[in-house]
């Protein structure tokens, strides 16, 4: 098999809390004939660089990417972290005890705001993402300073978030940036959506809220219903 065209990262690139220590090289593993042969797998060696952190291993290239808003596993530092948030901690690790302060995470992880932040990031970064044609797909993306969770966090509570809101961009052709989000119920949010159907479909959604007089959300709510029970007598 030929050799992939690679473009290996440079010793000393940051991926987040992490530092590349090595170029990229293969696994090797023993073959048949008692020789070592090379996978198409290939590794780098990172460090952390968390103060007095020990941790350093051999990644998976693949991995790489994940790796720039990972928190490291043995001192718990990320991006994320509050340097005054610190666990003292006094253990036995292979064989040898040990005395340190680790830093803790933002303990976020399964909040409501923390997964709107993961799900606005996957649909705008991830090609596998059942809604990535509709967002990175046409080229929304997320503005670079929300990559980390606290200043999203940060931006949401001065700017109105609260349980029951979400997050919504004024001009839709624009990414995700602080400028161009605000907080809105979901019947705001569907119809800011409705701004933009095709010009037929707005105008029989109009047309079809003034023979019933009610709003546009009340036909869509009515129409969802409907088709639910359908499918529901269906199966």
């Amino acid at each position: 098999m030929p050799a992939r065209n690679r473009i290996p990262l440079p010793i000393g690139t940051q991926l987040g809390v992490f530092e590349v220590v090595s170029l990229p090289f293969p696994l090797l593993v023993p073959g048949r004939s008692g020789q070592s042969q090379t996978r198409n797998r290939y590794f780098v060696r990172l460090r952390c660089t968390g103060p007095d952190c020990e941790w350093e291993d051999d990644v998976r290239e693949d991995d790489l990417e994940r790796r720039k808003t990972a928190a490291c596993g043995f001192c718990y530092i990320s991006l994320d972290v509050d340097p005054e948030a610190r666990i003292h901690v006094e253990r036995v690790w292979k064989g040898r005890p040990q005395t340190y302060d680790r830093y803790r995470y933002h303990g976020k992880s399964y909040d409501r705001l923390h997964r709107i932040w993961a799900n606005m990031r996957e649909r705008c970064s991830n090609p596998t993402s059942e809604k990535w044609k509709r967002y990175g797909g046409r080229g929304i993306t997320v503005d670079p300073g929300w990559e980390n969770f606290r200043a999203f966090e940060a931006w949401a509570l001065e700017n109105g978030y609260a349980d029951g809101l979400t997050i919504d961009r004024i001009n839709n052709d624009r990414g995700y940036e602080p400028g161009n989000c605000r907080w809105v119920t979901d019947l705001e949010n569907l119809l800011n959506r409705a701004r933009y159907l095709p010009t037929p479909l707005h105008e029989a959604l109009e047309a079809r809220a003034a023979v019933d007089d009610v709003d546009t959300y009340s036909v869509i709510r009515v129409a969802l219903e409907a088709l639910r029970a359908e499918r529901e007598q269906i199966s």
